[in-house]
């Protein structure tokens, strides 16, 4: 029986890895790993920003609602890097922007500090965890590094035992404040499986500036079919948008100071035009002009649940030796290992009295209230930033930091 090793992210980010004798060159037929074609040349990765638009360029088309966390999976690589030796670490740490693992430490020691840091309306919790089997041992230093350096919490169970799946998926839901619930059959792993790593984060906040009760309106989605929503309503004077060659960006911020950015397409332009490789989404994300306007927000509610099985992407962007055999896990156990899936799960809901999203966040100072205009000034421009239409969604933590991505084809799908 071949011997399995599973690595997981929660929310959800799950490696299975499986050693085998065969050469790196190939994939052993066990590993559910089908490289997909790519629109674009993988870019050199300079860091965590490079590593969000390159994933979030290869993810998200722009024709179908979809989220998913790039920090979650940039966390779950970390982990996994800390396993590995040799080539295996540096394709790792090249795929992360990294130099060398303490670079990586460097990092996101720092990210940890900012996302953890308390508030007074809103919650967040970033959790990790090493699940491990009663077969093949875990090495005690990879233990001990993700203790400290990621205050993982170190767990034996019995792997393919009612017992213990339940045991992993109650601690899921626990950790994510039920808004991840998976039935324990899902977590019902191989009995010779070495290990699973889990980072389970949750967050919730309320706007800085409440919104009126939601009102009726239509959403057209991109083929022209329409759709009843739940609009959001709010008007804010002279205060700042983005203007982009074919798009407007506006920030709506939470009252812990974090905020979720918008990326509107302008009329006649499609979203889907606006994706598809890093250099656009670096454009949407950061770039443009600022104007000062009133803008008219309108915004429609939405929740929607995604799931990204992650492997075939990533391997797609150069970690390919990592899913095969050969890769180099030495650092995590003596048995020959392999990375095999990589699944995330996520879960967004955007409502009148705020967010709700298994996710990162972190605290940062907000803007005050816009000053009253001179009145002999010429008037400011109105804007109507009305979200009626397929938009980018973007939330964000302290100093920029990108947590979520999101497109919204269908707010009520």
């Amino acid at each position: 029986m071949k011997r399995l090793i599973s690595i997981a992210l929660t929310l959800l980010l799950l490696f299975a890895c499986a050693p085998s004798k065969k050469t790196a060159a190939s994939f052993p037929e066990s590993a559910d790993v089908k490289p997909v074609a790519l629109g674009f040349e993988t870019p050199e990765i300079g860091g965590y920003e490079d590593f969000v638009c390159t994933l979030s360029a290869a993810l998200l088309s722009g024709t179908e609602n979809k989220n998913f966390s790039p920090i979650s999976a940039y966390f779950a690589l970390a982990m996994a890097a800390e396993g590995a030796n040799g080539r295996t670490r540096q394709d790792l740490l090249r795929f992360m922007g990294c130099r060398d693992l303490d670079e990586l430490h460097a990092l996101t020691e720092q990210m940890q500090k900012r996302l953890t840091r308390p508030t007074e309306t809103g919650e967040l919790t970033l959790c990790n965890s090493l699940w491990m089997g009663e077969v093949f041992p875990v090495k005690k230093e990879y233990r001990t590094q993700l203790s400290e350096r990621y205050d993982a919490t170190v767990e034996t169970v019995a792997f393919g035992t009612d017992a213990a799946a339940k045991r992993i998926a109650d601690w899921i839901a626990e950790k994510t404040n039920g808004l991840i619930a998976p039935a324990p059959e899902a977590m019902d792993f191989d009995p010779l499986t070495i290990a699973v790593l889990f980072n389970t984060i949750y967050f919730r906040d309320q706007w800085n500036r409440p919104f009126g009760s939601a009102q009726p309106g239509t959403f057209t989605r991109a083929d022209g079919t329409t759709e009843n929503a739940a609009y959001l309503h709010r008007l804010t004077e002279d205060t700042s948008v983005v203007r982009g060659e074919g798009f407007l960006r506006y920030s709506v911020w939470y009252e812990s100071k974090g905020r979720i950015e918008f990326v509107l397409p302008d009329e006649g332009v499609a979203l889907s035009d606006l994706l598809g490789t890093p250099e656009k989404l670096q454009t949407l994300l950061s770039g443009g002009e600022i104007v000062r306007a009133d803008v008219d927000l309108e915004l429609p509610e939405f929740t929607f649940s995604d799931r990204f099985e992650l492997a075939d992407v990533l391997c797609a962007l150069g970690l390919r030796d990592v899913f095969a055999d050969g890769a180099d896990f030495s650092g995590m156990t003596s048995v020959p290992t392999r990375l095999d899936r990589v699944v995330q799960e996520t879960v967004v809901d955007l409502n009148e009295t705020g967010m709700e999203a298994a996710g990162y966040t972190e605290v940062i100072p907000a803007p005050g209230e816009a000053p009253m205009p001179d009145e002999t000034e010429p008037p400011l421009p109105r804007i109507e930033f009305h979200l009626n239409r397929p938009f980018l969604f973007v939330i964000m933590g302290s100093g920029g930091t990108l947590l979520f991505v999101g497109t919204v084809e269908n707010p009520t799908h």
